[in-house]
């Protein structure tokens, strides 16, 4: 008897913001803390619903040329928008992270420069020598 064969189930790759959408759900804040933040974020929220208003400066007639010079104006460009919205969704390294990474930036920084610093005085010894001897 012929076995039946199982289709196979082929898993879509996770995105990046899927991924950040799922861990902030995973954040697990207390509601105290949400309190928190959202009575210190209350006199940003004015500015915020500003800052997505649009507005005619000028009115024109109902024509072609009226039209292209009827834009909305945002008071604050889509670039600074869409920034704001990236840096948001960027995963921040702990304060463990951070340490480990400074350390390694600084080290990284030290042995560099003691290469230079002795490139640097045998590159002059070898100058001297062939300039003036």
């Amino acid at each position: 008897m012929a076995e039946k064969k199982k289709n196979r189930v082929v898993k879509k790759a996770e995105t990046l913001r899927e991924r950040t959408a799922k861990q902030a759900e995973n954040t697990g804040k207390s509601t105290k803390a949400r309190r928190v933040v959202r009575s210190a974020s209350r006199p940003l929220t004015g500015a915020v619903k500003a800052s997505r208003k649009e507005f005619h400066p000028f009115k024109f007639p109902d024509n072609k040329i009226g039209r292209f010079l009827n834009k909305r104006i945002s008071l604050v460009p889509s670039y600074i928008k869409n920034s704001v919205k990236e840096v948001q969704l960027v995963q921040w390294p702990n304060a463990r992270e951070t340490t480990k990474l400074t350390f390694a930036v600084l080290s990284f920084a030290i042995v560099f420069g003691a290469v230079v610093y002795v490139l640097d005085i045998g590159l002059d010894k070898i100058f001297r020598q062939l300039l003036l001897g």
